[in-house]
């Protein structure tokens, strides 16, 4: 299992939830020394990942809402693309920061009949190792720990 593989199981409730379940059904008598394993692997694998705000601009028009109608449906909302077209979330442009996103709709042709809403997800992103802690213990020298469960 590669270190994204492993930080995407973890990281996710669900996924983890499921691994250990498979793990209690399949070693009943070992599934708690997994899992401590587990939660010692997520505290070393978050240390490498930050969360980062990126921004993506939300358009609507005035005359059919007062606000961006898709607060809880992300994915069925209306956005700009980066060839400033209507698109939806998939094709939408991504924004480091709120002045970028605010000046790629204020050069739009279409800002005069829409309105915009800057829209903020978090996404987790790989920190560099060079700026990471010099641990001498990295996720490949802990990793045989979950194959104690493999007996």
């Amino acid at each position: 299992m590669t270190d994204e593989e492993l930080f995407n199981v973890l990281l996710h409730k669900a996924k983890t939830r499921r691994l250990i379940k498979a793990l209690k059904s399949k070693h009943p008598g070992k599934w708690q020394r997994a899992y401590r394993n587990i939660a010692d692997a997520y505290e070393e694998l978050r240390d490498k990942y930050v969360q980062k705000s990126f921004f993506q601009v939300g358009i609507y028009e005035p005359a059919h809402a007062d606000s961006w109608p898709w607060h809880f449906h992300y994915e069925d909302g209306l956005y700009l693309s980066e060839k400033q077209r209507i698109c939806k979330m998939s094709k939408a442009a991504v924004f480091n920061n709120i002045s970028e996103a605010r000046k790629h709709f204020h050069t739009w042709s279409g800002n005069k009949k829409y309105k915009m809403e800057i829209i903020e997800f978090k996404q987790l992103v790989a920190v560099p190792a060079s700026s990471s802690d010099s641990n001498e213990s990295s996720w490949q020298t802990a990793q045989p720990r979950l194959s104690d469960v493999k007996s």
